[in-house]
């Protein structure tokens, strides 16, 4: 029970991603001198959930391990996704986001096998990740590398 309820706190905080990302647009587009509170307000998130899911991870001791391990293989592609949404970006690392989506979809396939519970986490993931991925081979054929 007590597991249940820790995966999904951990999965709906998750969803605070998505207010965090408008209030970011707004300072983007309105007032750019803020933009950093929206970038240290989503590296405390994902680094929280982060050590959150590893807490998950360390105290389930059942199928739903998977899922837990799927939510914090998600963050680390987010992490590694959002090397890319700034001015900084490096085109060798894109290889880097490849790596860590393949490895997040494995994850989440194996999740989908062994789990039996909250089985549309990782169909969530594997959503998300099919349009991060489409977002980086957009960014890496606009920089004329081709797919």
């Amino acid at each position: 029970m007590n597991e249940t309820f820790n995966l999904k706190l951990n999965a709906y905080l998750l969803l605070l991603i998505i207010p965090i990302s408008v209030m970011g647009y707004y300072f983007a587009v309105e007032k750019e001198a803020l933009f950093f509170v929206y970038e240290w307000m989503l590296t405390v998130l994902v680094i929280t959930l982060m050590l959150y899911s590893i807490k998950n991870i360390l105290m389930i001791r059942n199928s739903l391990i998977w899922v837990a391990i799927s939510i914090f293989v998600f963050l680390i592609q987010f992490a590694v996704f959002g090397l890319f949404l700034g001015p900084f970006s490096n085109f060798a690392m894109i290889i880097v986001y490849y790596l860590a989506a393949i490895i997040s979809f494995i994850v989440y396939v194996i999740t989908l096998i062994k789990s039996n519970k909250m089985r549309m986490v990782p169909i969530i993931f594997i959503i998300i990740t099919g349009i991060f991925t489409f977002y980086m081979v957009f960014i890496n054929a606009m920089w004329g590398n081709g797919f």
